[in-house]
């Protein structure tokens, strides 16, 4: 007989009951990535579900993009919130403890809302023929600015559902993997501070290269 799995759901200090585990599934800003990611993210939804009874998941998405994620979302295992406006998405930015998530910019967004992540992949036609060109060694930007593989990437065929919901059971716990990656992600943090605004930052750029150009012409 198979043994019963605790749930995810923890006794706060005072003896109330802290809401369960929350994990982010960010399946890119395009219909290709969609249709490529979504099948495999599901599958893994599925799997860290069966792992960690009563974690709970939320898309957070474009408007543009609501519609076909709720479509997919509604075939899923397992139930999951899906939202499009900029307010749900950091609001669920902050209840989160893990995210899956496709390959870009988002990486570095979760990277200083210090939510550990996992990224993955699917390439289409025209990168896979160029991917072996590429050279540098990791396509996540938190990566690249600590200097160390933080965050796991799963590209292609190293996209199994299986793995990823190991890694993100693991990533949702205090576990030695949730520190660590939560103290690379205060390297980003630490090196994208600045004492100055970012958009006063900009400006100077700009103005400068201005200036070049026309002491040029």
């Amino acid at each position: 007989m198979q043994a019963l799995k605790p749930s995810a759901a923890k006794e706060n200090d005072d003896g109330t009951i802290a809401p369960a585990p929350l994990c982010l599934i960010m399946p890119g800003s395009r219909r290709g990535e969609l249709k490529r990611l979504l099948p495999a993210f599901a599958e893994t939804a599925h799997l860290l579900a069966e792992r960690m009874p009563g974690v709970r998941f939320h898309i957070p998405t474009l408007p543009r993009l609501e519609a076909e994620v709720r479509s997919a979302a509604a075939s899923w295992s397992v139930p999951v919130e899906v939202t499009a406006t900029d307010e749900e998405k950091w609001q669920a930015f902050a209840r989160a403890d893990a995210a899956l998530a496709a390959s870009g910019t988002v990486l570095l967004e979760l990277a200083l809302g210090k939510i550990p992540c996992v990224s993955a992949y699917k390439l289409d036609f025209l990168a896979n023929l160029i991917i072996k060109r590429v050279t540098v060694w990791s396509v996540a930007l938190p990566n690249l600015i600590a200097d160390y593989p933080a965050i796991n990437e799963y590209i292609n065929e190293s996209l199994r559902p299986g793995l990823i919901a190991r890694r993100l059971e693991r990533l949702m716990q205090e576990t030695t993997e949730r520190h660590q990656i939560l103290m690379e992600f205060e390297k980003v943090r630490a090196v994208m501070r600045t004492q100055r605004a970012p958009a006063e930052i900009s400006a100077d750029v700009i103005i400068d290269l201005l200036a070049a150009k026309a002491a040029d012409t």
